[in-house]
């Protein structure tokens, strides 16, 4: 049987029958016996996806076959869609990132008086 796109075919002794992929996975051709998972900064919230999507800036996605995107910690966002780590959240502009702070510690300080402190 041909799956449309979005489900897969899986075997049920002499019969095929059309599942809907997981969340986390897409499929974007029909007649396919598997789904794809979704790859970092990239997901897929519901079943039957035919893509998966990107992330929205200020947002991450470490792992593969990932349902949802992370937001980046405090006041910080990302310079692009898809980010796949918490490395891709940086500071916004007006403001900077103490070098000694853990990664995961959301602590932009604003900057300096007659210094410019760009996105990043």
């Amino acid at each position: 049987q041909w799956c449309r796109p979005g489900w897969h075919s899986v075997s049920s002794g002499n019969t095929h029958v059309c599942k809907p992929c997981a969340p986390g996975q897409s499929q974007g051709l029909p007649g396919q016996e598997a789904c794809v998972s979704c790859d970092g900064g990239r997901y897929s919230d519901g079943g039957a996806a035919e893509s998966c999507k990107m992330c929205d800036i200020g947002f991450y996605q470490d792992t593969v076959g990932g349902s949802t995107c992370t937001a980046c910690p405090g006041p910080m966002t990302t310079n692009y869609k898809a980010a796949d780590s918490l490395a891709d959240c940086v500071c916004p502009e007006g403001t900077y990132r103490v070098l000694r702070q853990a990664p995961d510690e959301a602590g932009c300080d604003p900057c300096p008086p007659g210094m410019e402190c760009p996105l990043g």
